[in-house]
């Protein structure tokens, strides 16, 4: 569910038709940013926030919801970083995958120093001439 919000909230334009391949038939999967003509809001469930009765279900144990919480911080980092990896898996599906902590810190200190140089362009002098 958290994989597709952040696709939701950061990669969906208008609309994404996706097809799931299982071994015993299609799940067929529409996204968009608009309920289709005709259709009542309540007829979607919704997935985010967390319905009630499966946000329980998260409370589970303490040292859980930290795992919990660093797996969503490592999706929202790859996320936003555009480092999420899409890779066919054997059934020929597009699979998303969150890349490994080293990858996910090795492309923080990258673009923090491309920030640095933004900041002290190699001249001395701040980047906005004051």
């Amino acid at each position: 569910m958290l994989l597709l919000t952040r696709y939701s909230w950061h990669e969906l334009d208008q609309w994404e038709n996706c097809k799931v391949e299982l071994p015993y038939t299609c799940v067929y999967v529409s996204i968009a940013n608009k309920l289709p003509p005709g259709a009542p809001d309540d007829a979607f469930a919704t997935i985010w926030p967390l319905p009630p009765h499966l946000a329980e279900a998260e409370e589970s144990s303490e040292s859980e919801n930290a795992r919990y919480a660093l797996r969503d911080l490592w999706a929202w980092l790859s996320t936003s970083l555009r480092i999420v990896r899409q890779q066919p898996d054997p059934s020929g599906l597009t699979a998303l995958s969150v890349p490994d902590d080293g990858e996910i810190i090795a492309e923080f200190w990258r673009v923090r120093a491309l920030a640095d140089q933004v900041e002290r362009p190699s001249d001395g002098q701040p980047a906005d001439g004051t």
